[in-house]
């Protein structure tokens, strides 16, 4: 997805287990909306989205989306933003899958 376009969606789809982390990134420039939604009702990994050259602690998004299936939100900056997807409690210390399908939007 270009940061140049007006406006571009991607879709991220897989799985994450148990101590894992899983990155998937976009481009969006400097105020730009960012909409991000997950598709389906099951359970959903927890979910961080971190700004361009964020460390822990910067995240725009920690743990969960807004009403559980979309987050928006302004870009702050321009540059390529990680949404990053993890497991935490129980399923995180099992060894659990748990399967996960995003869209990005950035207009």
């Amino acid at each position: 997805m270009s940061a140049s376009d007006g406006q571009s969606a991607v879709r991220f789809a897989g799985s994450v287990s148990g101590n894992g982390i899983v990155r998937h990134s976009f481009a969006a420039r400097q105020g730009q909306t960012i909409t991000i939604t997950r598709d389906g009702n099951a359970p959903m990994p927890y979910f961080n989205l971190m700004p361009p050259g964020g460390k822990p602690g910067d995240q725009l998004v920690v743990g969960m989306m807004h009403d559980g299936n979309r987050w928006t939100g302004t870009a702050p900056v321009t540059g390529t933003y990680t949404a990053e997807l993890y497991l935490r409690g129980a399923a995180k210390d099992e060894g659990r899958t748990l399967p996960y399908a995003l869209e990005v939007t950035v207009q």
